[in-house]
């Protein structure tokens, strides 16, 4: 956050983390103002012993944002 803080205004970034931490750092981004980041070079499980594909990391981090009542930018709006 204290890295967040010291970027000029609207910059555009995202967090990441690896392994078991990634889903909680897509909890954490919105919050500091970053955007969110999951991939499987970065985390190949899902939960313990049980690995993940990309779709269900990406589900897993918007389920969530949306528990959180963030809202999801659509491929479109983030292209834009």
């Amino acid at each position: 956050m204290a890295l967040g803080h010291q970027l000029p205004p609207r910059t555009v970034y995202s967090t990441f983390s690896v392994a078991r931490k990634q889903l909680p750092y897509a909890a954490l981004a919105p919050l500091i103002g970053a955007n969110v980041r999951v991939g499987l070079d970065d985390n190949l499980y899902l939960s313990r012993w049980r690995l993940a594909t990309i779709a269900e990391l990406v589900q897993r981090a918007r389920e969530i944002l949306e528990r959180i009542s963030v809202r999801i930018m659509a491929p479109d709006e983030v292209r834009e």
